[in-house]
């Protein structure tokens, strides 16, 4: 006999005694209502060997299992490298190592693992060692042995100015910044940022890169992090001031020379060919007053 009707309390329909034999070598499985006792419920019963699984292919998804949970360890690591870097976004990050976006991407949600290569140039960008973020050994100071974090990262909150409070805010003392700031974000201090740091929203279009450029775009929406103090490097992202504006622009920094006068000569070159590139000198005085230290992708 293959199913019988298993009785309720309330009802006269009785097992049949000729399956118990039967049914001390067998697994029920539930079906559905019967067509008798509105009470009674189809019992269909299924030998255990039917649903035993053979040695093979128990081995494959042991192993299946294994590799997915060996792929989740590290992308855990990967991803908390990465934000201990700074890096809130996996793209902030990719745009500014030039990786492949998919790729990545597939590495830090953990639907792909990583091989001693992958692993060696994300250690090298991220401060870690490839042995950790492969297989957890020797972590840093800042994550636990199982290379989740246990650390809160620590934040700080920082301005956020409109355009032309910028020279104000640089000329005030940090004691009276609130009476120029719009409002306060709150980042990460990782890596670690200057006293007088502050924020602005992107604005236009000028540092969007057009295809074929590609690489790093700064949209309308984004936000940009700016320290006004250390030094300014050639290829550098600055916020700067020419005389004849009102407002600062925001351009790629590059030293062109000196004139007789032994005054430095720079341009300030937008991303967006469609907007001009400004020589800073002495037709067109104008200066430099900060550098970016982080953008915050709008999503």
């Amino acid at each position: 006999m293959n199913a019988v009707a298993a009785a309720h309390p309330l009802c006269s329909v009785l097992p049949n005694p000729d399956v118990t034999a039967e049914l001390s070598q067998v697994r029920p499985r539930i079906n559905q209502v019967s067509e008798g006792c509105k009470h009674a419920i189809s019992v269909q019963y299924v030998p255990k060997r039917v649903k035993r699984q053979d040695a093979a292919t128990s081995d494959i998804i042991d192993a299946m299992t294994d590799t997915e949970t060996e792929n989740v360890a590290q992308s855990r690591r990967l991803r908390r490298a990465r934000e201990h870097a700074g890096f809130e976004t996996i793209r902030a990050a990719v745009e500014q190592f030039g990786w492949n976006y998919n790729t990545y991407k597939s590495h830090d949600n953990g639907k792909r693992g990583f091989k001693k290569r992958d692993a060696e140039d994300y250690a090298k960008a991220y401060g870690v060692t490839a042995g950790w973020l492969l297989t957890g050994e020797n972590p840093p100071y800042w994550a636990s042995d199982s290379g989740v974090s246990q650390t809160k990262i620590s934040t700080r909150r920082i301005p956020i100015l409109d355009w032309l409070a910028v020279e104000r805010y640089l000329a005030y003392r940090s004691g009276t910044m609130g009476a120029i700031a719009t409002a306060y974000a709150d980042i990460n201090t990782h890596p670690e940022l200057g006293r007088r740091v502050f924020m602005l929203p992107v604005q236009g279009e000028s540092m969007v890169a057009k295809p074929p450029v590609g690489g790093v775009s700064f949209h309308p929406g984004d936000a940009v992090v700016f320290d006004p103090d250390g030094d300014v490097k050639p290829g550098d992202f600055v916020l700067a001031k020419l005389n004849l504006l009102d407002e600062p622009i925001f351009r790629k920094y590059q030293v062109r020379g000196r004139d007789e006068a032994g005054e430095l000569i720079f341009d300030l070159v937008p991303l967006n060919e469609d907007y001009p590139t400004e020589r800073v000198g002495p037709n067109n005085p104008g200066k430099v007053l900060a550098r970016l230290v982080r953008h915050v992708r709008n999503f």
